[in-house]
């Protein structure tokens, strides 16, 4: 199923490292993602700025 979007709100590049145990970060820093093996724990921040 597929979603339409109606308005655009946020666009950014991310870098991911370490594989199943890393973390992936946006380039302009607003939003970090620690990944973990399937059935881990599950860790989002989100920074918003200006």
């Amino acid at each position: 199923m597929t979603t339409k979007l109606d308005k655009v709100l946020y666009t950014a590049h991310a870098h991911t490292t370490g594989g199943r145990d890393g973390q992936s970060k946006t380039d302009d820093g607003r939003l970090s993602v620690t990944l973990s093996s399937p059935g881990g724990n599950i860790e989002v921040t989100i920074t918003l700025k200006g």
